[in-house]
């Protein structure tokens, strides 16, 4: 398998970790606020691969999120991004699947 459908593969598994990124947003300080959306978007070339120990880096994955700070939906609705780099590991389940094993934000 080659490092760049490793990468691919890891960048989608990785915008799409709900735990992680939900738990992200619960330690994020919004005070009196809430929000009802985020999304992750992280570019392939933005992941290093170490094979031998089938771990990766990323960096410069944007974690955007919306807040609600009115008393009805829309009255006062904002959207932020924060950039995010962290770690993990994978291992593969066949030639030509990996799956993520462990992800850890910095």
């Amino acid at each position: 398998m080659t490092t760049e459908i490793i990468q691919d593969q890891l960048a989608n598994q990785i915008a799409n970790h709900n735990k992680t990124w939900g738990n992200l947003l619960a330690e994020t300080e919004l005070g009196n606020t809430a929000s009802s959306y985020w999304d992750v978007t992280l570019n392939f070339n933005d992941i290093i691969i170490n094979n031998t120990k089938k771990s990766f880096k990323f960096k410069n994955a944007a974690f955007t999120f919306d807040v609600n700070s009115g008393i009805s939906y829309g009255d006062e609705h904002h959207l932020f991004t924060k950039k995010v780099s962290g770690s993990g590991t994978y291992f593969e389940t066949n030639n030509k699947t990996i799956q993520l094993q462990t992800l850890i934000l910095d």
